[in-house]
């Protein structure tokens, strides 16, 4: 059988420190909502006390005293609501920034892994079979390496955390994976006919069957980078990376040539079909 090399991350995950950077600017911020909110009760409640001193007679018969006493209590109130609520909301906070943090995380890893998978797998694939001769292709050339190793570490290994991304973004990178899989599978039983073509040159069905492997592995090369294109756009959003290169080399895909390539690729099938 033909084996394929893990397609591994080309890259260092070297956002991580910016996601740190803005839990800790969001949980700063946080802090300091509930101390206005605190501040603006304390407000609140000593503009309530001085209009009631000026507008009501009952307020205007009370002595300082008793103003000072009320004021004591209601700021030992306040003071001690806000020592209860901030550590409850402050808790909170953190885990909620906690889930974001792990959500960007798994999305900038999955995005990196796409990416490198574009460059390293769909890139030169989408120019090596080009040609339909089986004869034509040197898959070794491609760098696919050992079938038996896991392809995707990143996406086998966070299967379980996938599920908490946004649902079009679930459906959009689990669709490409599924595509990759397809694909390579596509190839390898490709790989394992041109082997007996070369093995026994008249041998038609496995030229046939060759070529007919080939032939259905271009037609989802093409849609392919456009999932993978759509699917880092939206990882890029979500882990808060810029959708630009050269820092991510599918965003300098031009997905009007893409378009007009499948296409083309599909006019040329029509006319094979109505020839044979």
């Amino acid at each position: 059988m033909r084996r394929w090399p893990a397609l591994q991350k080309s890259r260092r995950r070297s956002g991580a420190a910016e996601l740190n950077s803005m839990a800790k600017s969001e949980v700063s911020k946080g802090k300091w909502l509930d101390v206005a909110v605190v501040a603006s009760v304390l407000l609140a409640l000593f503009v309530g006390l001085v209009v009631f001193h000026r507008c009501f007679e009952l307020g205007r018969s009370l002595s300082n005293d008793y103003y000072a006493m009320i004021g004591a209590t209601l700021l030992a109130a306040v003071l001690g609501f806000g020592a209860i609520w901030h550590p409850t909301r402050s808790s909170y906070r953190t885990a909620d920034e906690e889930r974001k943090q792990q959500r960007r995380a798994v999305a900038a890893a999955i995005l990196f892994e796409i990416d490198a998978a574009y460059q390293r797998f769909l890139k030169p694939l989408r120019d090596a079979v080009a040609s339909i001769d089986p004869g034509g292709v040197d898959i070794e050339h491609l760098s696919l390496g050992s079938r038996e190793e896991n392809p995707f570490v990143v996406f086998s290994g966070n299967t379980s955390k996938i599920g908490d991304l946004d649902p079009p973004l679930v459906e959009a990178v689990v669709h490409f994976y599924q595509g990759m899989y397809s694909c390579l599978g596509l190839l390898t039983r490709y790989g394992d006919e041109r082997d007996r073509c070369l093995a026994d040159p008249n041998n038609e069905l496995a030229d046939h069957t060759a070529r007919h492997y080939l032939r259905r592995a271009r037609e989802v090369i093409l849609p392919l980078i456009l999932e993978a294109y759509d699917a880092c756009r939206g990882l890029c959003a979500l882990a808060l990376i810029p959708f630009a290169g050269p820092r991510i080399a599918l965003a300098d895909v031009d997905t009007e040539v893409i378009f007009r390539q499948i296409r083309q690729l599909n006019h040329s099938n029509s006319n094979d079909a109505q020839t044979n």
